[in-house]
C-alpha cells in the first residue's frame, strides 16, 4: 500500500508561536487529569504532539485559551481511543461509557458522585468549566448537540467493526460526518476566537453545506493517514476500506480516490464560501457579526490544513500494535479511562 505523504489543499498553514509552551502544558495537564497512567501512555501522547497539533488547527487564538483547546483535542482523542482500540468498542459497551459524558456536557461541567475517580470525566468535567462560562447557552446547546451526534457516529463504527465488514462509501460518508466529530471541533473554534456564528446564520444551509465541506475534508484526510494503522489493527471503519471491499479497488486505487473527492470538495468549499457571503449581504447581517462568521470559516480553513500538517509530523498513526490471533487485546497504550480504578489497575 502507498504510503501518503501529504494531502494537497488550496489553504494556507498557519501556527501558533508557542508550540514548546502549549506542548508542555497540555502534557501536564492529561497527567493532573489522570489520562497518562503509565509511562507507555505519557510517551504515546508526548510522540502524538497533540499541543503542537493544537498550535496549527487553533492558530490565531490568546495563549491562555489555546491551552484549554489543546486540552478539548486531547479528551477527544482519549475518548476516540477509548472506542475504537479500547474495552469500549463494542455497542453495549460503547452506550454505557457515553452516558456519564453526555450528562456533564448537558450540565456545563457539573461531576456527580465517582465522576472525579474517572480519568475520562474530570477532565471533561475541567474544560467544560474553563470554557462554558465564556460562551451563550446558544453555543452550549449546539455543542453538546456535537457531543451527541459525535457518540452516535461511535455507536455506528461499533456495529461496523463487530460485523467485521467495512460500510458501504456512501453509508461510510454519512455516519463518518458524524463519528469524525467535525462539528464539536469547529466549535472549540468559536471559544478560540472568543466569538459566536450567530443562530441565523449557522442554521442556513449556505453555512451547513460549508461546514459539511470541511468536515469531508477533514475527515477523509484522516482516513488518508490512518488506513495503514487501521488495516493492521483489523479496522474496517476506514473510507479507503469500504472503497476496497465494495468496489474492488487496490489500496493504491483506493487512496487515489480519495485525494481526488478531497480535492472537488476542497473545490465545493471555496464555491461554499462565495456563497456565504451572498447571504451575510441578503440577511444585512451586522459587520460585528460578519466578522464572527468569517472568523469560524478562518477555523475551518486551519483545521483542514492544520490537520494535515499535524499528521505529517505526529506518531500517532505511524506506531501501534498489530492485532492478531496470538494477540487480540486492546493495545497496551491504552488503559481503560472510563471506568474508576481501571487505568491504575492496568498500570501496575
Amino acid at each position: 500500500m502507498h504510503s501518503p505523504m501529504d494531502v494537497p489543499l488550496p489553504f494556507v498553514c498557519h501556527t501558533h508561536p508557542h508550540v514548546s509552551l502549549v506542548e508542555d502544558r497540555n502534557l501536564q495537564w492529561a497527567q493532573r487529569m489522570g489520562l497518562l497512567p503509565s509511562q507507555e501512555v505519557a510517551d504515546r501522547l508526548s510522540r502524538s504532539r497533540l499541543g503542537e497539533g493544537a498550535c496549527y488547527v487553533y492558530s490565531f487564538a490568546a495563549l491562555p485559551d489555546l491551552i484549554v483547546c489543546a486540552g478539548w483535542i486531547t479528551w477527544l482523542l482519549v475518548v476516540d481511543d477509548q472506542n475504537g482500540e479500547g474495552l469500549h468498542s463494542g455497542p453495549a459497551e460503547w452506550a454505557a461509557a457515553r452516558a456519564p459524558l453526555e450528562r456533564i456536557v448537558d450540565s456545563k461541567g457539573t461531576i456527580g458522585p465517582g465522576d472525579a475517580e474517572v480519568p475520562a470525566r474530570r477532565a471533561l468535567a475541567d474544560l467544560c468549566r474553563r470554557t462554558f462560562p465564556y460562551m451563550s447557552n446558544a453555543w452550549h446547546a449546539r455543542f453538546a448537540a456535537s457531543v451527541r451526534d459525535m457518540f452516535d457516529g461511535y455507536h455506528q463504527e461499533s456495529i461496523q467493526r463487530l460485523a467485521g465488514i467495512p460500510a458501504t462509501p456512501e453509508e461510510y460518508v454519512a455516519f463518518r460526518r458524524r463519528s469524525g466529530s467535525v462539528p464539536y471541533c469547529i466549535a472549540v473554534s468559536e471559544f478560540a476566537a472568543r466569538s459566536e456564528v450567530p443562530d441565523r446564520v449557522y442554521r442556513a444551509p449556505e453555512f451547513q453545506d460549508l461546514l459539511l465541506a470541511a468536515n469531508d475534508i477533514i475527515c477523509w484526510s484522516n482516513d488518508v493517514f490512518s488506513a495503514a494503522k487501521e488495516r493492521a489493527r483489523g479496522d474496517v471503519s476506514n473510507y479507503l476500506a469500504a472503497l476496497v471491499h465494495h468496489d474492488g479497488l487496490t489500496w493504491e486505487q483506493a487512496h487515489t480516490t480519495v485525494i481526488d473527492r478531497i480535492t472537488g470538495r476542497a473545490n465545493d468549499f471555496l464555491a461554499k464560501e462565495r456563497e456565504l457571503d451572498l447571504l451575510l449581504t441578503d440577511l444585512d447581517i451586522p459587520p460585528e457579526e460578519c466578522d464572527a462568521v468569517w472568523a469560524n470559516t478562518a477555523g475551518m480553513r486551519d483545521w483542514m490544513s492544520g490537520e494535515v500538517a499535524w499528521m505529517k509530523i505526529s506518531d500517532r498513526y505511524r506506531t501501534f500494535e498489530e492485532v492478531s490471533e496470538t494477540n487480540p487485546q486492546p493495545p497496551s497504550y491504552v488503559p481503560d479511562l472510563l471506568i474508576a480504578g481501571s487505568s491504575q489497575e492496568r498500570s501496575h
